[in-house]
């Protein structure tokens, strides 16, 4: 993270656990965290990111399934950054990145 500060990057991260959590936590401890957009698929999301002192807003539109608004919170920040790392969780998507790579 400190790299890409240095390097004048704000950051864009997701409200899912995991991965992005981990995101999260170090954004909200770091001396970047004024820096970092959590883009949000649910409003209760919303809340938790912003307990951590973060800027958070929902970026889908209201009423969607929630397998939908995490795929369109997803292509979202992905419209808008310049770098994007995707780490998959789902075991199934981890085999396919393997047999990729």
């Amino acid at each position: 993270m400190e790299q890409f500060a240095r390097r004048n990057f704000s950051f864009l991260v997701g409200c899912a656990d995991g991965v992005d959590c981990s995101f999260r936590r170090a954004l909200a401890h770091s001396p970047y965290r004024e820096r970092c957009f959590v883009a949000c698929a649910f409003s209760g999301r919303r809340k938790r990111a912003r307990s951590d002192g973060l800027f958070a807003s929902v970026v889908v539109p209201e009423g969607l399934p929630p397998k939908a608004a995490l795929h369109r919170r997803t292509l979202w920040i992905v419209k808008r950054c310049s770098l994007a790392t995707r780490h998959p969780s789902h075991e199934r998507l981890k085999r396919s990145v393997k047999d990729i790579l």
